[in-house]
């Protein structure tokens, strides 16, 4: 097989690209595609022009790279370990690319597994592709794409991709999903689930910056990022691509990465290749449109319109891209008003997924005569060619990206294209810099033709010296604690993600206040909206229909402030959302709701997993789960002392479910469950019910017995102990008691007492056989909650794991990998995989 066989066979095409070669198969490869090695997986920044398939260059040499045929494979023999990382993490700006590229990959993915009889892959090649996509049949589901936006992946197989840590996997998302999560805050799913994804997607990565034009600061958390994968390390490395056709080459050097890593661009013979020609030299006539924004947004709107409709051409596409949601709805509504029998189309970022799909869809399968007004949603990555183009003022990098959607292909050549720019006042600069502007506006004075070529020639304005807020290593660090403060606030991490004005927060609409066993919401109800917008919506109504899920007390309660990246539920009786508009604070009209719910979130004191309709005992459980873990960790690669570290903190990870309140709990949930047996599930799927101690966790109960019984014949104890204590995200660094803790009885002393998360200072656990091994009954001792050293020499709980955390053979990002192994070796034994938010599935 031939890089050129498996590019045809995936995307239909007859060839690639000269550069799409040199991406998969190193800077001599064969321009034509006509070779069969793959080459070193390395940063680098990618700068190619649009139209010329960056997409499938980048999702192709990866895949080539993880399948590909090598020198010393013979026959079905399996294949060396691939050197590229395991997962392809797609990073994009906005949820339209991330819905498009998801579609393609799905695409090429079935078309390779059609196709595969016909490219000689090994045995191990075509099990990995097997994963990848489908047989067509439940027993072999396809894994990816994983779509990370807006919420957690629906299909059952590509939302459990963090419980098969070593298969291949794409993850695809937009940069809020994806960063947050690598920054240990991920948005819109579980906290509880936090520290796997930080894990998983800190390792063994390769992270593709999509679009970086349209980031903002979160191109230099990406970079920053990169550098602290190199400076704390990792268990398998990762690496980075940033890709634009206007990389602004300055913001990628930060403290944490000084040096700028290769750089790719079309070498001069690509250039001279006929179909990359046409595409360079595609005529597209530039002008300023006779609409402009001088203050009155109603007269404005008025005016673009006009002039839109009165240069649409019959049968063709004509696309206007503004710079706000408000003003595009505002336009889109004059289009239908001053020609309502012309099709046309609203496309921006606050609908949910549904409407946007139809919508995205719409536009694209037309087949022309069509009015598209956009935010900057199709500004790239969108497969768009217009006839006609008009553009608000915007930053020099953005208005070449836009001038992409037109003409596109280089297909019109009998008329050309035209391209109109709308200039704006300094007032009217937002989301963008004024400088910025100016700049741009003082390049496009002059120029009459924005063809790719042309473009080429002209002295791109220097990247704008705006003041960002870079992560520092400090930040990171604090970070890798997902214990809420006292008052039950999170770090917050947005602005580290997007400018303070463009942070968003999800919102769903129901038709009812919430009750504690509500069901969650799905991705297909949410709906992304500016904080401040939010807000101010909010504070507009009379009632204050809003909630937000309080893990603590269990329950939905109204939010004292908002936060992005939080998930709110208002009433559908609130307004605020137009299918064909979108999110509208003008919209009065009830809303009608999205109705495809997922179980409710994850409280504190919920057990996922234990609710299984089948009984396991503790014994069972803990061999099953030892023996996924061995299993990882030869996957993996571990070195011998963290196999041994990880195969111990799994044999002591459910130990605390011997404690008495523990067991009584399983017995409520199921009375025919014999008094003489330790048990592990209660063949029951009623929840648990802890009396009298609220929010126990029982991993805590098992950390503690392991300090007491063996951490002092065990080499890297510390390390086993937090990997059992923090198998299920609820119990890391912080030991402390919660809100609703009941307070055990004052001790003889007269002292205060010692309690946190349901387990008291004198807890027993019984005597019990393990793996073989037999262990005494043990007094269980919280003096490693107290600050200092405790009685028995050792330091406190939370001295011990940031020592781990800050250990240069460990660091965060190794850790918190052992912690996603461990707690997927606990989900696979429990035959269940856990949603996003912690519910156990059969």
């Amino acid at each position: 097989m031939t890089f050129a066989q498996l590019f045809a066979r995936a995307t239909c095409l007859q060839q690639p690209y000269g550069w799409q070669c040199r991406l998969a198969g190193g800077e001599a490869a064969d321009p034509q595609g006509l070779f069969s090695h793959g080459t070193v997986c390395q940063s680098r920044l990618i700068q190619i022009p649009t139209g010329l398939g960056k997409t499938a260059g980048v999702v192709l040499a990866w895949l080539w790279n993880r399948v590909c045929p090598q020198p010393s494979v013979i026959g079905d023999s399996p294949a060396p370990t691939s050197r590229w990382p395991r997962r392809l993490v797609y990073c994009l700006p906005m949820r339209t690319l991330v819905e498009q590229t998801a579609d393609n990959v799905r695409a090429w993915l079935a078309n390779l597994w059609q196709h595969r009889a016909e490219l000689g892959l090994s045995a191990a090649a075509l099990e990995e592709l097997l994963w990848l996509a489908s047989e067509g049949t439940p027993e072999h589901p396809a894994h990816s794409p994983v779509i990370l936006m807006g919420g957690e992946e629906l299909e059952d197989a590509c939302r459990d991709w963090d419980v098969y840590p070593e298969k291949p996997a794409i993850l695809i998302g937009t940069q809020d999903m994806l960063l947050s999560r690598a920054l240990n805050r991920g948005y819109g799913m579980s906290r509880y689930r936090w520290p796997m994804h930080f894990g998983l997607l800190n390792n063994d990565c390769l992270w593709v910056h999509d679009e970086t034009q349209l980031m903002g600061v979160g191109l230099e958390t990406s970079v920053q990022m990169a550098g602290f994968r190199e400076r704390f390390g990792n268990l398998a490395p990762c690496a980075h691509w940033w890709m634009s056709a206007t990389l602004a080459e300055a913001r990628l050097i930060t403290p944490e990465a000084p040096a700028r890593p290769p750089q790719l661009q079309l070498s001069v013979p690509e250039q001279s290749v006929l179909e990359v020609q046409r595409r360079l030299t595609a005529v597209k006539r530039l002008r300023q449109a006779d609409a402009s924004l001088d203050g009155d947004h109603a007269a404005y709107a008025k005016s673009l319109a006009g002039e839109v409709v009165s240069s649409h051409i019959s049968g063709t596409l004509t696309l206007v891209i503004v710079n706000s949601v408000e003003r595009a709805q505002a336009v889109f509504r004059e289009v239908r008003k001053q020609s309502p029998k012309q099709p046309a189309t609203l496309l921006h970022s606050r609908f949910r997924p549904a409407e946007r799909r139809a919508l995205v869809r719409r536009v694209l399968e037309s087949a022309g005569d069509h009015i598209v007004v956009s935010t900057q949603v199709v500004e790239a990555g969108v497969d768009l060619s217009a006839r006609t183009l008009f553009t608000e003022l915007a930053p020099w990098s953005s208005l070449v990206q836009r001038f992409g959607r037109c003409h596109r292909h280089g297909e019109m050549t009998d008329t050309g294209a035209d391209i109109r720019w709308v200039n704006l006042p300094d007032a009217e600069a937002a989301p963008y810099a004024t400088e910025d502007l100016a700049a741009a506006r003082k390049l496009l004075a002059g120029l009459t033709d924005a063809s790719p070529a042309a473009l080429a020639s002209v002295t791109a304005p220097p990247a704008p010296e705006a003041p960002r807020h870079v992560i520092r290593p400090k930040d990171l660090r604090e970070l890798f604690d997902t214990t809420p403060d006292i008052a039950g606030a999170d770090l917050d991490v947005s602005r580290f993600i997007r400018e303070s004005e463009d942070s968003d927060c999800l919102v769903f609409w129901r038709g009812a206040a919430p009750e504690a066993d509500s069901p969650g919401p799905s991705r297909e109800e949410l709906c992304p909206v500016p904080v401040g917008q939010l807000r101010e919506f909010v504070e507009k109504q009379k009632d204050k229909a809003v909630w937000v899920w309080d893990a603590l007390d269990r329950q939905w309660t109204h939010p004292e402030r908002f936060v992005p990246g939080r998930t709110y539920w208002l009433l559908s009786s609130l307004g605020g959302y137009d299918p064909g508009l979108g999110f509208d604070r003008r919209s009065k009209a009830e809303v009608v709701p999205v109705t495809q719910p997922v179980p409710p979130p994850e409280a504190h004191d919920e057990e996922p997993g234990t609710n299984l309709p089948r009984i396991e005992t503790l014994e069972e459980h803990t061999a099953a789960v030892v023996s996924h873990s061995v299993q990882l960790a030869a996957d993996f690669g571990l070195p011998r002392e963290l196999c041994e570290a990880l195969t111990l903190a799994a044999q002591w990870h459910d130990v605390g479910k011997a404690h008495p309140v523990f067991q009584a709990a399983l017995r409520r949930a199921n009375p025919a469950l014999q008094d003489s047996v330790l048990y592990a599930k209660s063949g029951s799927q009623a929840r648990l019910v802890f009396e009298g101690r609220p929010h126990f966790r029982h991993e805590l109960a098992s950390a503690l017995a392991f300090r007491a019984l063996a951490a002092r014949t065990t080499p890297q104890a510390s390390l086993v102990a937090y990997l059992i204590a923090a198998h299920h995200g609820k119990v890391r660094l912080s030991l402390r008691s919660l809100p609703g803790e009941s307070e055990p009885p004052r001790p003889p002393d007269g002292g205060d007492p010692l309690y946190a998360r349901g387990i008291w200072h004198g807890d027993t656990l019984p005597a019990l056989t393990l793996n073989g091994a037999a262990w005494p009954a043990v007094t269980l001792s919280l003096a490693p909650m107290q600050i200092g050293l405790g009685p028995d020499g050792e330091p406190s709980w939370l001295e011990s794991c940031l020592a781990l955390r800050d250990a240069p053979t460990l660091g965060p990002f190794r850790l918190a990998l052992l912690e996603a192994l461990l707690r997927a070796a606990d989900m696979r034994a429990s035959a269940v995989a856990a949603d996003a938010y912690g519910k156990p599935r059969s």
